[in-house]
């Protein structure tokens, strides 16, 4: 679903995957719609926590992947299956309330 969006700018959010997953300055997102998603990291050094919930706002890349702009953790509790119907309905049933 990613790629319809090339070349500009999404907020995802989904749940870390292990690290070995990844490559180097890489990391896995299980998003929402339980879609695996590749986020290549702006600074290679920064370390996301495996099973956490994060928000990753970037650019999609041709590839497919996500060029990480900035992330922030949510909590423990966040519950990405409502996040996901959420979005189901703002992208359907109620697009015209959020979309041109």
């Amino acid at each position: 679903m990613l790629s319809k969006y090339q070349d500009q700018k999404v907020i995802l959010v989904g749940k870390v995957l292990p690290s070995d997953q990844a490559g180097p300055g890489m990391f896995m997102l299980l998003a929402a719609d339980n879609q695996q998603v590749a986020v290549q990291m702006q600074d290679p050094e920064t370390t996301l926590s495996a099973q956490q919930i994060y928000e990753v706002l970037g650019t999609v890349s041709s590839e497919g992947t996500m060029l990480e702009e900035v992330h922030f953790p949510y909590s423990d509790n966040f519950d990405l299956e409502n996040y996901n119907r959420m979005l189901n309905l703002a992208h359907g049933k109620f697009s015209n309330m959020f979309w041109d």
